[in-house]
């Protein structure tokens, strides 16, 4: 009874892990050709506003806020720039996490076999350690980059 309970839950997971596999990837997909987008109508026309009004120039730190004029107000460059710098550590991360749970995908298969303690899965948790251990080490580099 408990065996059949572990290979219907996962089945479930698995076709789970596969949907926000294929989410992450169209998400990321669609943010690049954005970015793309406004870079490349940035470099055809300079003059292209992206953003106007006062969001662009209200800078929040902490409770205090403040206004900037406009001289000093953020331009089209300063914010692809930044957008840039947030969207490749965002695709990093979000690539890094579809392959662990493409890894996470193989255990599962494993488990609706009925063999949860095969020899590959040993494996394939260690390659989930590693891609942890990346994870980690990525959000250090780009913590620094960013800083």
């Amino acid at each position: 009874m408990k065996t059949r309970k572990m290979v219907k839950t996962a089945k479930v997971l698995e076709k789970v892990c596969k949907i926000l596999q294929r989410v992450a990837v169209v998400c990321i997909v669609v943010a690049v050709v954005f970015l793309g987008v406004f870079t490349v109508m940035n470099a055809i026309n300079p003059n292209t506003v992206f953003g106007s009004g006062a969001d662009f120039n209200i800078v929040g730190i902490g409770p205090f806020t403040f206004e900037l004029s406009e001289e000093i107000a953020p331009n089209n460059n300063a914010i692809l720039i930044y957008a840039w710098s947030m969207a490749v550590p965002t695709v990093v991360f979000v690539v890094l996490i579809c392959h662990a749970l493409g890894i996470f995908r193989k255990i599962l298969k494993q488990m609706t076999e009925g063999n949860p303690f095969a020899p590959a899965v040993s494996g394939e948790i260690r390659k989930l350690a590693f891609i942890s251990l990346a994870i980690g080490a990525i959000n250090n580099l780009f913590g620094i980059i960013e800083a």
